[in-house]
């Protein structure tokens, strides 16, 4: 059983060139009768969270320049994860017909609904580098990764005074 599994993984990796294609057919299939096709949902996700970052700025207080950037950061990926973990529970499902029809390894249709999420981030990251350019984010110590000797230091809090 286990080494069915491995070998339908290894199948279905090697089969990139089909998942690749399926996955951007479903891309074209979804945004067919759009005008601007997947610049439409990333348009609307700009616009939330432009929106979004600039409520909260001012309601916690801070500048809207040094939270935005990480909020966009942060969000984006979010909406990656959330939707192919959402997409992926019912992604055999919806591929019924095919599977059926067509002798596949399963993990096709999963690297499918995987590859075309990622497709949809990268016309996301256009807004992630829209507010890059408007608000660069800062570099210091620890968004630069380096940390100097003292920001090493753990400060334990005085619980018992």
């Amino acid at each position: 059983m286990l080494t069915d599994t491995v070998a339908d993984i290894i199948k279905g990796i090697t089969q990139w060139s089909l998942w690749g294609r399926l996955a951007w057919m479903d891309i074209r299939r979804r945004y067919k009768r759009t005008l601007l096709g997947p610049l439409w949902a990333t348009m609307s996700m700009a616009i939330f969270i432009g929106a979004l970052g600039v409520l909260w700025a001012k309601l916690w207080n801070v500048e809207t320049s040094l939270y935005l950037p990480f909020l966009t950061a942060g969000f984006l990926t979010w909406v990656l994860i959330t939707t192919i973990l959402n997409e992926s529970c019912s992604v055999l499902v919806n591929a019924k017909s095919i599977i059926m029809q067509v002798p596949l390894p399963y993990t096709v249709h999963l690297l499918t609904v995987i590859w075309r999420n990622v497709i949809v981030f990268g016309h996301h990251l256009i807004v992630y580098l829209g507010e890059c350019l408007l608000y660069p984010p800062p570099i210091t110590e620890t968004t630069s990764g380096r940390r100097s000797p003292e920001a090493t230091k753990v400060h334990a809090p005085r619980l018992l005074a």
